[in-house]
């Protein structure tokens, strides 16, 4: 089963200038990798209907990229893919469709 776990935030302690950092992390499993891989190849051979996946994005770049002014919920799906493949985070996309 293909798992994307919570985002996980943490303060740590810098020894050395004791200042905290805030830290976030989210585990994503091969195995929910591999699900995308396996949908964007086999994207070219779907119909097209009302709805088209185009991309998961983990909740951990979703807020990064909030973070920089960017959401998701309001730019277009082609605007999303180009960020993707800029950030080199085209292993979320799930289709290889032109978008």
């Amino acid at each position: 089963m293909s798992k994307v776990d919570d985002v996980n935030a943490r303060f740590i302690l810098d020894s050395d200038t004791r200042n905290f950092n805030f830290e976030k992390t989210q585990h994503i499993s091969s195995d929910f990798m591999d699900s995308l891989k396996a949908q964007r190849e086999n994207s070219l051979g779907l119909a097209e209907g009302d709805i088209m996946s185009v991309a998961k994005v983990p909740a951990i770049v979703y807020e990064k990229w909030l973070t920089e002014g960017f959401d998701i919920m309001k730019e277009p799906a082609h605007a999303i893919v180009a960020r993707l493949k800029q950030e080199s985070l085209d292993g979320f996309l799930t289709t290889k469709k032109k978008v």
